[in-house]
């Protein structure tokens, strides 16, 4: 079996038209290092919310973003290897869509 690599995940979207705001992430490895993400339009505001399989919050970022497209941040957040974790974009402020990657 070969192992999957961080960067080959597809991204978490969010998008208002649709009304997707999060999804499921597995993760790959012991820790989630990093976290990107990248909107349409420039100043965008958001909250990131991770909560594992049984609910319980492991993550709460508030006012992420920035005066560009492009936001990212050292995490260090400790997972299991295959937990599954539920990645939620919350309280979006000026954009449509944002593809958030986990790494």
């Amino acid at each position: 079996m070969k192992p999957i690599s961080t960067t080959e995940l597809p991204s978490i979207k969010f998008d208002s038209e649709s009304r997707e705001n999060g999804g499921k992430f597995i993760a790959q490895g012991a820790k989630i290092g990093w976290i990107h993400s990248l909107a349409d339009v420039p100043g965008v505001k958001f909250d990131i919310v991770i909560k594992d399989a049984l609910g319980r919050l492991k993550l709460q970022k508030r006012d992420c973003g920035g005066g560009t497209e492009r936001f990212g941040e050292l995490l260090n957040l400790s997972t299991l290897i295959g937990e599954e974790l539920d990645v939620r974009i919350e309280n979006v402020r000026g954009a449509k869509k944002i593809d958030l990657f986990l790494n």
